[in-house]
């Protein structure tokens, strides 16, 4: 194993399709996550009296950190005003006529949900599991 053929593995999963993924190749930060893994795995062998004197993922060629910043997200992120108009939109009330429960309707039932997911970053079972009365 050496840093050289490290280097060639991980070009050919930046570039090659991969079929777990979609048939897309990996991003950059998959990429430097295999690598983190590749890394950790050679230093438990590397040192004196063992398999290997010096671990080859030390001066292989990972994605950077300016590469993964750089890279296209797999999916669109709202930024601070779209995310404020979005929410004001949700909560609009709808002037249904047919709600009569004294409250204001909204024809959004999962207004609150959008919400919390904005306002905390929790998943959606987090925020499912929620408790009202921890809410409300």
């Amino acid at each position: 194993m050496t840093d050289e053929r490290l280097d060639e593995l991980y070009r050919l999963l930046e570039s090659a399709p991969i079929k777990a993924n979609g048939n897309k190749p990996l991003g950059p930060k998959s990429v430097r996550h295999i690598h983190n893994i590749i890394s950790a795995a050679l230093d438990s062998v590397t040192g004196p009296r063992k398999l290997l004197t010096v671990n080859p993922a030390h001066t292989a060629d990972p994605p950077t950190e300016r590469q993964i910043k750089a890279a296209t997200p797999d999916f669109p992120t709202l930024n601070d005003n779209e995310t404020r108009h979005f929410l004001e939109e949700i909560w609009k009330p709808c002037d249904n006529r047919a709600y009569d429960g004294g409250l204001t309707h909204h024809c959004l039932r999962d207004a609150p949900l959008w919400t919390s997911y904005a306002a905390t970053s929790c998943r959606r079972s987090e925020v499912l599991g929620w408790k009202w009365s921890l809410i409300y």
